[in-house]
Parts: C-alpha cells; sequence; structure tokens
C-alpha cells in the first residue's frame, strides 16, 4: 500500500514538474511574441508616419503646380476648384487610406464631406479629362489615386490645344 501510494506521489510529483517547465516554455514564447508585436508595431507606425511625410510633400508640390498653372491661365474657374479640392485632401486621403484599409473613393467621400466642391463634381471633371487620368482613378487604390494627381499635374503644365479649345468653345452655350 505504501508503494502505491509513493508512486502516486512520484507521479504527480513528475506532472507538477512538467507543467512547470512546459508553463516557463510558454511564458518565454508569449514573451518573444510580445516582442516581435512591439517591434512590428514600431515598424509600422514608422511607415505611417513615413507616408504620411512623403503624401504631405506629394500634395504641396501639386498644389504649388497647380497655383502655377492657374497663374499662367492654363486652368482656371470650375476645373481649378475641382482640382484644387483633389490636391488639398491627398495627404487625408493616403492616410485614411492607409489605416482603414479603405477605398479611395470611401476616403474621398469622408474627406469632401460637406465641402465644394464635393466627390460629384470631382467625379464630373475626371470624366472630362484624357485617359491617361480616368484609367488609374477607375482603380480606386492608394497608387492610382497619386498616378491619377501626377497625370493631372503633369497636364496643367501643357497649354490646351486647339481641338481643345474648339471643342470645349462646342460645348459651351454662346450667349447673344
Amino acid at each position: 500500500m505504501l508503494l502505491i501510494f509513493l508512486a502516486i506521489i512520484g507521479f504527480m510529483l513528475l506532472l507538477v514538474i512538467y507543467f512547470f517547465i512546459r508553463a516557463q516554455g510558454i511564458e518565454k514564447e508569449l514573451n518573444r511574441y510580445k516582442h516581435q508585436a512591439k517591434i512590428s508595431g514600431a515598424q509600422a507606425k514608422n511607415g505611417l508616419m513615413t507616408i504620411d511625410a512623403l503624401a504631405v510633400e506629394l500634395q504641396k508640390m501639386l498644389t504649388d503646380r497647380l497655383e502655377a498653372a492657374r497663374r499662367r491661365q492654363l486652368i482656371g474657374g470650375e476645373h481649378h476648384d475641382a482640382v484644387r479640392a483633389l490636391f488639398n485632401q491627398i495627404e487625408r486621403v493616403v492616410m485614411y487610406c492607409s489605416e482603414n484599409n479603405a477605398t479611395v473613393a470611401d476616403a474621398l467621400a469622408v474627406c469632401l464631406k460637406g465641402q465644394s466642391p464635393g466627390l460629384s463634381e470631382i467625379k464630373l471633371f475626371i470624366s472630362k479629362q484624357p485617359n491617361e487620368v480616368k484609367l488609374p482613378w477607375s482603380r480606386n487604390n492608394i497608387n492610382a489615386f497619386i498616378t491619377t494627381c501626377i497625370n493631372i499635374a503633369v497636364l496643367l503644365d501643357k497649354p490646351p490645344s486647339k481641338n481643345q479649345e474648339s471643342e470645349e468653345a462646342s460645348n459651351s452655350p454662346e450667349t447673344p
């Protein structure tokens, strides 16, 4: 009887030792995962800060090009307002999409809510642009959004062709 009692106590002692060692291993693994999560969080934060800095610089550069085109009278009126509204939201759109995994349309809807010109005016402006602006816009992601904005800025530097001027003149109502 004593032998069975000692065997049970020995077996229980082995179980306690096994679970104690296993708990220590799991604790080390948990600490390693915490450390990796901390490093990943810092890297993600650094990445978002870098994206934000680049978006701010891109927004400033494109806005400056827009204003230079306006001063040279290459763009004006509703087109200028639509492009300015779009360019002024570059940073917010890029950050909203990056942080929330949202589409550009969703980000613009949030960023332009209650503003004039709104998203519908910007879409109307985009629909009147050449394919190098419309195609990236239709992809509805950050990369294509940035490509669209850069392509608009490139088009701003080009004076309108005679064909475009005659087309715009035929589309606008004549006043007597």
